[in-house]
């Protein structure tokens, strides 16, 4: 981020913080890349206190940081997803699969044989079909004190998915069903009973059978629970039996018995010999549960309704072809990523899981309000600091003594004084390529020896100078030209076209970020106009990287007549959501797109603050259909390993604690094992300071804190548990106390 701002803001289930966490004035702000996948790393004999120093980091950041990776064992998982195709921010899961059958998941929804007590066999499938439910940017009472979250908000009474058995060859006969086991969702249910009349059938769930011989005793394990039992009692037609010590009523055949823990036994048959002629048996079966199947209405499970999953039979006379259970929400549902599962009620079989976002690390742009409306952004060469808009009484292009200058219509850029500016972007391949300067007038000098029109880039790039009217240089794409100069007025006339062949798109009205956000300037095409709000926009690239394909932010700049400033009044978005956060008159938002671009707008000060992250690349979901799985949410991806271990958090992002001599990570980011002097000549660091940095490697962030000796490496922790601190690659920060540290490199 180029900065974190002074207010707090979390938004939870996302893997990138905005900025930082709500409720935690006084801990660190951890923004993306810190909120997940990360590791700390500590040097393997470092000091005690570095060790400490580590630990205190690792539970800082599991107590600000939001969400986890998920990870899923047994039964059946399938993502949702396509061969080329991801979930996405805004996305529905019927945009990834609208059903799912025995490919997707091979156990659960397998095809099979039925067979009904007549031994006639029936071929069955199974499939699972889902709904409108959009992963999305929300906010409910109901839910975290309603602060924004990114994650699936299911109203009351909205579908989830739906299950589907469908019987071959004509459905089955219902009248020869009744004690058989019955698939459902990758489980058997034995069948209790069925009444025709009103279709209606009971089942036995996670049921485990065995027969037991009279006089000797059978043991069954449901759902961990293991159950010992003896026959009691056993004639012709009915029998007693004690389970672990209870003793059910007589039952006959197809009776069931609740036990005390909530299980039920259900006698299957009873297989009597008398005396003489040889020892009698019993045919049982104990389910953790009894469920009631009732055509158009919500189940029952031990006899109370569960709200949420209706039953309807597709039934002719006394052929059954297919069951549906439908599950909708019964009461509002939360899936996110601190809550990641949500498991269909009664059956328990199926689950819908969401694992989060993976959000790249995010590159800032900030409109800064004041006398002038200044953009900040990097680009190609550097960090573009550029006064867009001035306020003087009226709404001005540029700042309040230059003028910020676009390109008439011949192409040419008047900059009529010293410190006029103007920016030429190209865009190429169809927008695959493309780069964006800023230059402004810094010289005009002739004389009889020497011509000299000098351009002095903005953003750290090479100046470009001129010796005579018609000299050309060339940056990438676009071909800058002197058409005229006056010295005596310190003026001059720059043509800016696409250099010949090039095929480029060159404008003096668009600023491309480095990471290919495009930036449309206020489209006016003279220098000034009257005293009205304008308007701004921010566009994504697409997935592959060409720019301007994407959604868009629009913001509207007006002028604060009480602090006589400009600033960012609202914000509007093409495709997404915004949302207002309980404190400080935060306000967050989201596109819905592939780069999931998000932006914080602050009215709470006296000038709003407004700061985009986008991440350049395409932000992916994690979100996945399962059924008998078990699933164990991540402590946001947080672990600690010792500088030996490096290689087994590849691909993390690092917290690096402790300095050079003494954490060979820490060597590698400074460029040597350094010590004392070399240390100081290295980093500017001396004795009782510390250094906070943020560096790139393979890829990935990594933040070094670290002092000139083992104290103020506690120092540093100390400061970065207790202050915001700008992680953004590139940036430094060298401190002298606990609570006293400076931006270094901006």
């Amino acid at each position: 981020m180029k900065k974190l701002m002074r207010k707090a803001i979390t938004v939870l289930g996302s893997a990138a913080l905005i900025g930082m966490t709500v409720g935690s004035a006084m801990a660190a702000s951890y923004p993306s890349p810190f909120t997940s996948n990360t590791a700390i790393v500590v040097g393997a004999n470092a000091a005690p206190s570095d060790n400490i120093a580590a630990s205190n980091v690792a539970s800082d950041l599991d107590a600000n940081a939001v969400g986890g990776a998920v990870t899923v064992t047994g039964g059946d998982s399938f993502k949702l997803e396509k061969s080329s195709v991801n979930y996405n921010l805004g996305d529905s899961m019927t945009d990834l699969a609208t059903s799912l059958d025995e490919h997707e998941m091979p156990n659960a929804l397998a095809k099979g044989l039925y067979k009904d007590v007549n031994r006639t066999e029936y071929d069955y499938e199974q499939d699972v079909s889902l709904t409108d439910a959009n992963l999305t940017l929300f906010t409910d009472t109901k839910y975290n004190a309603k602060e924004p979250t990114l994650g699936f908000n299911i109203l009351k009474n909205v579908g989830v998915l739906n299950y589907t058995i469908t019987f071959k060859d004509g459905g089955i006969v219902t009248t020869a069903i009744e004690g058989t086991d019955l698939p459902l969702m990758g489980n058997e249910y034995y069948v209790l009973s069925v009444d025709n009349t009103n279709n209606e059938m009971e089942l036995l769930d996670s049921a485990a059978s065995a027969i037991i011989t009279e006089g000797e005793s059978s043991s069954v394990v449901v759902d961990g629970t293991s159950y010992t039992v003896d026959v009691n009692y056993v004639s012709a037609t009915e029998t007693k039996l004690t389970i672990n010590g209870e003793t059910t009523d007589k039952l006959s055949d197809g009776d069931s018995y609740k036990l005390d823990d909530g299980s039920y036994v259900a006698v299957k048959e009873i297989l009597y010999a008398s005396k003489e002629t040889g020892i009698s048996k019993v045919e049982f079966t104990i389910g953790a549960g009894k469920l009631k199947l009732m055509n158009g209405e919500d189940i029952e499970m031990n006899d109370e309704t569960v709200d949420g999953v209706s039953a309807f039979f597709n039934v002719s006379g006394t052929v059954l072809s297919t069951i549906v259970l439908e599950w909708t929400a019964g009461e509002e549902i939360f899936l996110t990523e601190d809550d990641s599962v949500i498991t269909m009620p009664g059956f328990g079989a199926l689950q819908v899981i969401f694992g989060g976002l993976d959000f790249p690390t995010a590159e800032t742009t900030e409109l800064v309000g004041g006398d002038q409306l200044t953009l900040e952004t990097p680009v190609k060469d550097g960090d573009l600091s550029l006064e867009v808009i001035n306020y003087a009484g009226n709404i001005t292009l540029g700042g309040a003594d230059y003028s910020l200058v676009y390109a008439n219509a011949t192409n040419d850029v008047i900059l009529t004084q010293l410190g006029d500016y103007f920016v030429a972007s190209s865009s190429a391949d169809s927008g695959a390529e493309y780069a964006t300067y800023a230059y402004e007038l810094s010289k005009v000098s002739n004389s009889s020896s020497a011509t000299e029109i000098k351009l002095a880039s903005l953003t750290g790039g090479s100046d470009i100078t001129f010796d005579e009217i018609g000299a050309t240089e060339e940056e990438d794409d676009v071909l800058f030209t002197l058409v005229s100069f006056n010295d005596t007025a310190d003026s001059a006339v720059i043509g800016v076209t696409n250099v010949t062949g090039s095929g480029a798109t060159v404008s003096t009205t668009k600023v491309y970020s480095a990471a290919g956000l495009t930036i449309n300037l206020p489209a006016w095409i003279n220098a000034s106009v009257a005293t009205t709000d304008t308007l701004m926009s921010f566009v994504e690239a697409d997935k592959d990287g060409k720019v301007g394909n994407g959604e868009n932010i629009t913001v509207n700049v007006t002028s604060d007549t009480v602090e006589t400033a400009m600033e960012v009044s609202n914000v509007a978005v093409s495709n997404g959501a915004e949302v207002a956060t309980l404190a400080d008159n935060d306000y967050i938002g989201y596109l819905y797109s592939e780069l999931a671009t998000s932006y914080v707008r602050n009215t709470d000060g006296d000038l709003n603050e407004f700061t985009i992250s986008y991440y350049g690349d395409e932000v992916i979901a994690d979100v996945r259909i399962a059924a008998g799985a078990t699933v164990v949410s991540g402590e946001a991806g947080v672990m600690t390993v010792s500088d030996a271990n490096v290689a087994s958090v590849a691909g993390k992002n690092l917290i690096v604690v402790g300095g050079s001599a003494i954490n060979s990570v820490a060597a590698e980011l400074l460029g040597g094992a350094l010590s004392e002097g070399a240390f100081t000549s290295a980093t500017g660091v001396a004795a009782g300071e510390f250094l906070i940095g943020s560096y790139d490697r393979a890829g990935k962030t990594a933040l070094l804190v670290a002092g000139y000796n083992a104290a103020d490496t506690e120092k540093a922790v100390t400061y970065l548990l207790n202050n915001d601190v700008d992680t953004a690659v590139g940036k430094k920060y060298k401190g002298t106390s606990a609570t006293a540290a400076s931006l270094v490199v901006a």
